[in-house]
């Protein structure tokens, strides 16, 4: 019997008997040798795509920062980076009043105290005034401040301007806020336990 020269599989010569087994033992040495190669080949796989992953961090991390630098850099440029001429920003247009289309006020003169009409340009000493006067979005009134018009039954009033004459209405004279039952109420009281 001979064997190969890499793997050692049984090569029986021609007048060897046949013998299954050699058969056998050249199959399990076949699927060890390509398990092992397969098992190989994965191990191998799986570091190079590491490593590209890897590499690919890498690039991309200093690719963003190089572009968020380039970014901040021309962003913080207050000196007008693109060259931009005032013929280019009023449209081609010989004034120099930016119209409202093109997001100016269409006014040249400054105002330095605006109102909520305002239509003139606004220095920032003229924003903070006009935000100085701006009524806060929540505020509120006492009882005393209602001196005119009719305070909704919504709103805690009785829907009428004047009180009414009617014995088939109602009269409230006062509301009373206690914190317990009270055992008689007044006619005309409203009382509210809280």
């Amino acid at each position: 019997m001979k064997y190969t020269n890499n793997y050692r599989f049984k090569k029986p010569d021609a007048d060897d008997a046949y013998d299954i087994q050699n058969e056998n033992d050249n199959m399990d040495l076949i699927d060890e040798t390509l398990k092992n190669t397969v098992d190989n080949v994965d191990i191998e796989l799986n570091a190079a795509l590491n490593e590209l992953r890897t590499a690919i961090a890498n690039a991309t991390a200093i690719l963003e920062s190089a572009v968020d630098s380039k970014i901040g850099t021309h962003t913080a440029n207050k000196n007008n980076p693109h060259a931009v001429t005032l013929a280019q920003v009023l449209g081609g247009g010989g004034s120099s009043v930016i119209p409202v289309a093109n997001g100016g006020t269409g006014n040249s003169s400054v105002d330095t105290t605006p109102t909520q009409n305002s239509t003139k340009m606004v220095t920032s000493g003229g924003v903070y005034t006009a935000l100085q006067n701006l009524t806060p979005a929540s505020h509120k009134h006492n009882a005393s401040d209602i001196t005119s018009g009719t305070l909704g039954v919504a709103r805690g009033g009785t829907g009428r301007s004047s009180k009414t004459t009617s014995s088939s209405e109602y009269e409230f004279r006062a509301i009373k806020v206690q914190s317990t039952i009270p055992t008689s109420v007044d006619t005309g009281c409203i009382v509210l336990v809280v």
